[in-house]
């Protein structure tokens, strides 16, 4: 793990140097919103190709694996995890969008589709997505892979989960109740990529609930604003149950809904890795540089 931060650190040197290089071409803001601003994009998108570069160099040359073991496949099967998560993600928070609907707890009006909301709209689509992309490879990526086989895989899982939910701690509004179920949604996450061996599967959950929450719907995306969106959603009631200004997240009925999909996940049978990746985790035993099972002549062992 410390060898990947180094190898990661090393990586990214050079996006910042580009960026210091070519700062005079990205504006500072793009809109007076600075979480959208190009700037930002791009060097959330430096990040993101650092974390897979790490992760590529580290599994090559250090542990001797193919780098397939991340869960990134750049190919049609890749697209389908991806689309597949996307869609999870999508009715995720628009279950608990409905249920706060029908419940009284937001005011929903017309955000107005005009080329200002599209732009916006399209905007934070790129913006969740790179930032998806940076959370989840950081907290489902190669570092939890590694906990996971240094310990066990609910010690990782609920380790990096617990400093999924630390880090939001600054963000305005956040409550007790936003803490627990960004937990939850981090174990949700977590058990999304195990039991896919997928990482697109959670970054598609995790881009879609940030943008459907923010863009689509029109709520707060973890205390943020997110600009111009299709539907303009203001809480209203008890904060606990409404989320009050730090978005769904804050609310015990998001919490409720998150804990049943976290049992779901954990037990639905037809959630399982293709062929391929079952294969592939059963050939690399536990243990770091270990050659695989079948070329020593042994039984291959289980990952789980």
């Amino acid at each position: 793990m410390a060898i990947y931060l180094g190898m990661f650190i090393l990586a990214f040197l050079p996006v910042i140097g580009a960026l210091k290089a070519f700062s005079f071409l990205l504006p500072s803001q793009t809109g007076g919103e600075n979480i959208a601003s190009t700037v930002n994009i791009v060097f959330m998108f430096g990040l993101d190709i650092a974390l897979v570069l790490a992760g590529w160099i580290t599994l090559r040359w250090i542990d001797r694996r193919p780098f397939a073991l991340l869960g990134m496949s750049f190919s049609a099967q890749g697209i389908k995890e991806l689309l597949a998560g996307l869609a999870f993600g999508f009715l995720y928070l628009t279950v608990c969008f409905l249920i706060l609907r029908l419940a009284g707890l937001v005011d929903v009006t017309a955000g107005g589709m005009n080329s200002q909301t599209l732009e916006s709209m399209l905007r934070y689509l790129v913006v969740f997505s790179v930032a998806g992309v940076f959370e989840e490879v950081v907290n489902r990526g190669y570092l939890l892979q590694a906990l996971i086989e240094g310990t066990r895989a609910w010690i990782a899982i609920l380790g990096f989960s617990f400093i999924f939910s630390l880090v939001h701690i600054f963000n305005e509004d956040f409550s007790w109740v936003s803490g627990l179920c960004l937990l939850l949604q981090g174990i949700l996450f977590g058990l999304a990529y195990f039991r896919t061996r997928s990482l697109w599967v959670p970054i598609g959950m995790h881009v879609a609930w940030n943008w459907t929450q923010g863009s689509l719907w029109g709520m707060k995306v973890s205390g943020t604003e997110t600009g111009s969106s299709f539907l303009v959603s203001l809480p209203k009631g008890p904060e606990l149950l409404s989320g009050g200004s730090f978005g769904a997240e804050a609310s015990l009925i998001t919490l409720a809904v998150t804990a049943c999909l976290v049992l779901y996940v954990w037990k639905a049978k037809w959630i399982r890795p293709t062929q391929e990746k079952s294969a592939l985790c059963r050939r690399y035993p536990s243990g770091f540089g270990r050659e695989p099972a079948d070329a020593k002549g042994q039984s291959p062992a289980s990952t789980s």
